[in-house]
């Protein structure tokens, strides 16, 4: 009986050992800023790529949250305006860290700061310690943070860091992914071990997000897992994940619909049609030409008068021809001539001979025409009519010498 009661005690013993163990690693945090919802690190491997696999949620998990004051504020910040979710995890060569991050006033800063500065933690960020309280399974410390290794990761994938590049060479095999979707994003890394953690070994951690609120007065929040930026929490490794790496898919967020507004019809009052008035022109004034009078050429007027003319030829029977019947277009004959002038109707007067080519009759002169003055030789008008007389006479011996010759 006393075996038993003394077996009974031991036991109780180590289970208050691993009690009190169990309760100091989560005690040793920031209660206001932090929930740890599972305390123990299991062991699997997820695949990098910036989105959350199923064995992270059965893995450690820590929630982080304001309100800030117990951890850090600067330039007028009065509480974080970001939280989210830290996972971890363990294999054989890496320990992973996963965050998930959502910030109602996202932004990034200058991407020279950030790549540049050698602590950019004006930014929208997150920061991890991790340690294992100098048992080496990572590279040796190197560094002022002489018992645990800081790295860095912004919102935007701008810079993904070792601080202090306190990993040496094995800087090299750390793996990194970060994703933005609106206002969340995502961070995922992989740490190198050079000595394999075993199950029930202790593994040391502290989360952060850098919550930059203003760019240009650098109001900004920042909370975390540890008590102090500087302090970390003990935790300790489980065993296996169940389910192997699947990812986590977020359900779908579901908002109700929108009602659509229908526009109403705008409707105008038409518009008046304003017909132009004709435009009225004063009519042109209808110019009429004057009738041109004909230019008549100057009759001319004899200085004497044709020969003749005034009297008929004696001692002819058969009167010379054109002279018996009158001209046509005239009803009486021109005074002073034999025969009528042709193409008008009224004799022209004070001329003997025709006027050509006129159907008007000519005006008279204002001044009356001059008759000429009479021959100042009569004998010579007797010689020409004695001529004439002489030829007539022969002409008339000659038809008849001809006449008796054709009788014979």
């Amino acid at each position: 009986m006393k075996k038993i009661t003394a077996l009974f005690l031991v036991v109780m013993m180590l289970v208050s050992v691993l009690s009190l163990n169990a309760f100091a690693a989560v005690e040793n945090y920031n209660e206001d800023c932090a929930t740890i919802v599972k305390e123990t690190v299991l062991k699997g491997t997820p695949v990098i790529d910036g989105k959350l696999d199923a064995i992270y949620t059965q893995s450690l998990t820590v929630k982080l949250h304001g309100p800030a004051a117990s951890y850090s504020l600067s330039n007028g910040a009065e509480d974080t305006t970001a939280t989210g979710t830290a996972y971890a995890l363990y294999d054989d060569n890496f320990v992973y860290v996963f965050f998930e991050v959502t910030d109602t006033t996202l932004m990034a800063n200058d991407p020279e700061y950030v790549q540049d500065h050698p602590h950019p933690h004006l930014n929208d960020a997150v920061e991890w310690r991790i340690g294992d309280d100098l048992e080496d399974h990572f590279a040796p410390y190197d560094g002022s943070n002489d018992a645990h290794h800081l790295f860095y990761a912004d919102a935007h994938g701008t810079r993904f860091t070792c601080y202090e590049e306190s990993m040496g060479d094995d800087v090299e095999k750390l793996k990194s992914k970060a994703v933005i979707s609106g206002n969340k994003y995502y961070v995922e890394a992989a740490i190198p071990l050079i000595k394999p953690f075993q199950e029930g070994e202790m593994i040391q951690f502290n989360f952060q997000i850098d919550d930059l609120q203003e760019l240009e007065t650098e109001k900004m929040s920042a909370i975390g897992l540890g008590p102090k930026p500087v302090s970390l929490v003990d935790f300790y490794c489980g065993g296996a994940a169940e389910g192997g790496s699947a990812v986590v898919t977020p359900e779908p967020e579901v908002k109700d619909p929108e009602p659509v507004v229908t526009p109403e019809p705008v409707v105008k009052d038409p518009e008046p049609v304003v017909t132009p008035e004709p435009e009225v022109k004063d009519p042109e004034p209808v110019v009429t030409p004057e009738p041109v009078e004909p230019e008549l050429p100057p009759v001319e007027v004899p200085d004497e008068p044709v020969e003749g003319t005034d009297e008929p030829v004696e001692g002819t029977d058969e009167p010379i021809e054109g002279t018996d019947e009158p001209v046509e277009g005239t009803d009486e004959p021109v005074e002073g001539t034999d025969e009528p002038v042709e193409g008008t109707d009224e004799p022209v007067e004070g001329t003997d001979e025709p006027v050509e080519g006129t159907d008007e009759p000519v005006e008279e002169p204002e001044a009356p025409v001059e008759e000429p003055e009479a021959p100042a030789e009569e004998g010579s008008n007797t010689g020409l009519i004695v001529a004439i007389i002489a030829v007539v006479v022969v002409v008339a011996v000659v038809v008849v010498v001809l006449v008796s010759k054709k009788k014979k």
